[in-house]
């Protein structure tokens, strides 16, 4: 039981080690470049390619990213406090941002639906 637990501990260390390698390679990418993108997307980027390209297995970062995908909703606290405390510009522009919301919904599910017809048709 305890060599079960050891290794469990073991891979989502690895799995989180290698998920922030990632990360802050993006990062100093990003610091890099002459316009501006996220650092996070290009380690998202990153993974995505080592991944395809069979560099790095799945099972290496998988516990590390079901604990990830499990304490998202703890991340988004912030952004939420935020909204409260400017409140006040929700109220005088909550129409706008809903009106905004519902178009570019809309937008990207026509896109994506329009691409997916295309691509499959080859």
């Amino acid at each position: 039981m305890m060599k079960t637990q050891l290794k469990k501990i073991g891979e989502f260390s690895v799995g989180l080690l290698l998920l922030l390698t990632f990360f802050f390679v993006g990062k100093g990418i990003a610091g890099l470049l002459p316009f501006s993108i996220p650092g996070s997307v290009i380690g998202m980027i990153l993974i995505f390619t080592a991944l395809s390209l069979k560099i790095i297995k799945l099972k290496w970062i998988e516990a590390a990213s079901m604990v990830l995908l499990g304490l998202m909703g703890l991340f988004f606290v912030p952004y939420g406090v935020g909204i409260i405390d400017a409140w006040y510009l929700v109220e005088s522009w909550g129409l706008y941002i809903i009106l905004i919301a519902v178009l570019t919904s809309v937008a990207t599910f026509a896109i994506s639906g329009t691409l997916f017809k295309l691509l499959k048709k080859r």
